[in-house]
């Protein structure tokens, strides 16, 4: 079985009207709400090993709690929610 998988973003953009292709390895994933379930998909994704823990993004109410729960498991935290969906690719 290949490692390469191949996902296509639709770019939304009225200029360019074009298709991005990106590896998995390569995608930066965003979760939004960082709790049982984020924390859940994000491992999930890491154990998969097609998202490094560094290309998860996750931003959460509580900050501190966010710092320990990224910290854990090795993915970025994100206070501002703009910047984190600027940095992604993907937002759950």
């Amino acid at each position: 079985m290949s490692n390469l998988f191949f996902v296509t973003l639709c770019i939304i953009d009225e200029m360019t009207k074009k298709e991005l292709h990106i590896t998995m390895d390569k995608l930066k994933i965003g979760i939004i709400g960082f709790g049982n379930m984020g924390q859940a998909m994000a491992k999930g994704w890491i154990r998969s090993d097609k998202i490094k823990p560094e290309n998860i993004l996750a931003s959460a109410r509580n900050v501190k709690r966010l710092e320990q729960n990224c910290s854990k498991i090795g993915t970025r935290a994100y206070e501002n929610i703009k910047e984190l969906v600027a940095d992604a690719d993907v937002i759950v």
